[in-house]
C-alpha cells in the first residue's frame, strides 16, 4: 500500500498539467481512503520528501556525473553548455515537483535540510571544477554558491508553468507557437 500510495504521487506530479496535489487526490489514484493514506504518511510533506528523493537519486546520472571529472580549461566553454544543459532537462522533466519542493521547503524545516542535503554534492563538485590549486576553498565556494543560486533561479523561472505564457504575451505571439532554444 506504500508503495501505491508514492506511485500514485509520483504520477500525478509528473503530470503538469494534471489536478492539484493534494493527499485526497493521491489517495484517489492509489485507490485508497484519506485514512488509509494517513497510516503511511502523517503529512503531505512526509510524502513530498519519498517523492523528491526517489527523483534526486537521477541526479547523478543526468547531471551530476559530468561534473566528477575535471573539465579542461580549453574545452570550459562546451563543458558548461553541456551541464547547464542537462541541468535545464532535469529540471523541466521534474519541474512540478521541485516547484513544489521550494515552495514547502519555505514553511517546513524537513524539506529545507533535505533541500540543502540534496544540493550540498552539486556545490562540492562546483567547487572541485573552480578550485585549480587545491588550496584555500573559500574563493571557489563562494563563486559557486553564486553560481548554483543563479542557475537555479533561471531554471526555476523557465519551468515555472505560466512563464511560455508571459514570454509569448510580452513578444505578441501566440503562446502555443512560442518556442525558443532556452525553452525547448
Amino acid at each position: 500500500t506504500r508503495e501505491r500510495i508514492v506511485a500514485a504521487a509520483e504520477r500525478l506530479i509528473a503530470d503538469p498539467d494534471g489536478p492539484p496535489i493534494l493527499l485526497t487526490n493521491i489517495a484517489r489514484e492509489a485507490g485508497i481512503r484519506l485514512t488509509n493514506l494517513y497510516l503511511y504518511f502523517p503529512d503531505f510533506e512526509e510524502l513530498l520528501l519519498v517523492v523528491l528523493k526517489r527523483v534526486m537519486e537521477t541526479a547523478e546520472s543526468a547531471y551530476l556525473d559530468m561534473l566528477r571529472t575535471r573539465w579542461p580549461d580549453e574545452d570550459l566553454g562546451q563543458h558548461c553548455t553541456t551541464f547547464l544543459w542537462a541541468h535545464y532537462r532535469f529540471w523541466r522533466t521534474h519541474a512540478r515537483l521541485l516547484h513544489m519542493r521550494n515552495r514547502v521547503a519555505d514553511t517546513d524545516v524537513r524539506l529545507l535540510e533535505y533541500r540543502q542535503e540534496a544540493t550540498q554534492p552539486l556545490l562540492d563538485l562546483l567547487v572541485f571544477q573552480m578550485a585549480s590549486d587545491g588550496g584555500d576553498l573559500a574563493a571557489p565556494r563562494m563563486m559557486a554558491t553564486v553560481v548554483l543560486t543563479g542557475f537555479e533561479r533561471v531554471a526555476t523561472v523557465v519551468t515555472a508553468p505560466h512563464f511560455r505564457q508571459s514570454v509569448a504575451r510580452s513578444e505578441g505571439e501566440d503562446p502555443d507557437l512560442v518556442t525558443s532554444g532556452l525553452i525547448d
